[in-house]
């Protein structure tokens, strides 16, 4: 939790630009070097998410992200911005297809299903 005037201490907590949700759902990434990995969706936001996995790629690492929810698929190339090694990474969203947002708006438009972090909140 936030302590109002506290600064962050690690370099995961940034403040967010856009409201996150938290969203359970199953995760297959596709690594630039050919490689494939499984995770679990965590949080998301309209332009980036977290992905639970035990093998983390570096920081840098461009992907092909595919988000499995509900026999529905939102796919879309990513980043990875950080890691937390064996733990999950964060992506950041790239070059999202116009009918790829129609699907993550209205998983996001169900939010009051959904747990929602306010911008100001920081990842603990």
């Amino acid at each position: 939790m936030r302590v109002p005037g506290q600064k962050p201490t690690s370099p995961f907590l940034v403040k967010r630009e856009v409201p996150r949700f938290a969203l359970d759902a199953d995760v297959k990434i596709r690594l630039d070097t050919g490689g494939r990995l499984f995770g679990r969706l965590s949080e998301i936001s309209r332009k980036g998410c977290y992905v639970h996995i035990s093998e983390t790629p570096p920081v840098g690492t461009f992907i092909k992200l595919l988000i499995l929810r509900d026999q529905e698929t939102f796919a879309t190339d990513g980043a990875v911005i950080y890691a937390q090694k064996s733990k999950g990474i964060g992506i950041a969203f790239k070059q999202t297809a116009p009918e790829q947002l129609v699907i993550l708006d209205a998983w996001l438009g169900a939010s009051t299903s959904l747990c929602f972090f306010t911008p100001e909140e920081h990842r603990t």
